[in-house]
């Protein structure tokens, strides 16, 4: 079984809890959009939702995220639009919904969107999610190159009261 090629993987969702302090985890950001699944090679990019539809073609913009890594890869992450204050939920929203290209290329322009990598599940011909998050993340950080289109996401060790409090 190669995951990247049946290209059927689920993004790890959000698990709402109380705010909690541990040496056994890490702390992010959680963005207020649409959690995705990102395949990358030379070629090609295509954007699957949490619900594993294929949904590249509402985002050109991010149609150019395969030159952000020289391998082929899977990312999980979330797709954000930014607003005035952050992201912006309403707007990611509309974006998602749309299927008029002239209409998603006027948002593309006005409102595109970013995607926010927060693991890599695959790189290079190896699956790698039976490797520790921190692991996955010390390859994230060594392979992927951000741009205008992808950040990845940042974490914390250790404080997450206080990361929750900020």
């Amino acid at each position: 079984m190669n995951i990247f090629t049946e290209k059927n993987v689920l993004p790890m969702l959000f698990k709402e809890t109380k705010p909690f302090d541990s040496d056994d985890y890490i702390y992010e950001i959680k963005f207020d959009g649409y959690r995705g699944i990102v395949y990358l090679d030379k070629e090609k990019v295509t954007i699957r939702s949490r619900n594993n539809k294929d949904v590249t073609a509402i985002y050109p913009e991010l149609h150019n995220l395969n030159k952000c890594c020289s391998k082929k890869c899977i990312l999980d992450g979330e797709l954000i639009v930014m607003g005035e204050n952050g992201p912006d939920f309403f707007k990611m929203q509309k974006r998602g919904r749309m299927k008029n290209k002239d209409k998603i290329e006027k948002e593309r322009q006005e409102n595109p969107v970013i995607f926010v990598v927060f693991d890599i599940l695959y790189y290079d011909n190896q699956d790698l999610t039976s490797l520790p998050l921190i692991t996955r993340k010390k390859y994230l950080e060594k392979y992927i190159k951000e741009n205008d289109n992808l950040i990845i996401s940042k974490y914390i060790y250790k404080d997450g009261k206080k990361f929750y409090l900020l």
